[in-house]
């Protein structure tokens, strides 16, 4: 609640984007004054040129939007909407990461998650990773753990994330050394460390290369 109590008194901060979306909110609530259950034409959108835009938005997203409108004031609804959407993402990844985590740990990351806090996950956005493979899927939650492990995968499978990843999130913030990692040739020590210096992109760790 502390991150976003202060888009209540000072706006949102989302910029042209989250004025489109109020705007469609308020659509959808002047037609269901108007008897119009299910809107689908956005009359005012495009200048007053409208579109049916409520047939491509996830009907979720703006009937929330829209009831959170009837109950509050509209300076009120971007905090509050944004509020709900990160208690949902927070509580779906509590139940992602008790597959794997503590009951400490998971609660943890998922109040992180809430809070958009982590920075290792804006990194892996940034390189467009959506689905971990069968490599990282099976050995990122034991590196987590802080277990050992032995991993075979073809090249391009991602085995440099598979260790990479947890590594980082389990180092936290900058300090001593603390990790070495051992290559069998300089190109391949070269690609480790373009690696980590890509996931460690909005952090404070620091990596460096020793031939």
């Amino acid at each position: 609640m502390l991150v976003i109590l202060p888009i209540f008194f000072l706006g949102n901060p989302s910029g042209h984007d989250f004025e489109f979306h109020l705007n469609s909110w308020m659509e959808v609530l002047g037609q269901w004054k108007l008897g119009i259950l299910y809107p689908r034409w956005a009359a005012e959108a495009h200048y007053g040129f409208g579109e049916a835009r409520f047939l491509f938005y996830p009907p979720a997203s703006w009937a929330l939007g829209a009831l959170l409108g009837a109950v509050l004031p509209w300076v009120m609804v971007p905090g509050t909407f944004i509020w709900i959407a990160l208690t949902a993402a927070g509580f779906s990844m509590f139940l992602l990461a008790r597959r794997f985590l503590s009951c400490a740990a998971r609660a943890i990351a998922s109040t992180r998650f809430r809070t958009r806090l982590h920075p290792l996950a804006f990194a892996v956005q940034e390189m467009g990773y959506v689905t971990p493979t069968p490599i990282q899927a099976q050995a990122i939650p034991v590196v987590l753990r802080g277990g050992d492990v032995i991993g075979s995968a073809q090249t391009g499978t991602g085995k440099t994330a598979a260790f990479a990843l947890p590594i980082i999130q389990r180092l936290g913030a900058h300090g001593k050394l603390r990790c070495l990692i051992l290559e069998p040739t300089r190109e391949l020590a070269l690609q480790v460390e373009e690696a980590f210096q890509k996931y460690a992109k909005f952090t404070d760790l620091r990596v460096t290369i020793v031939y």
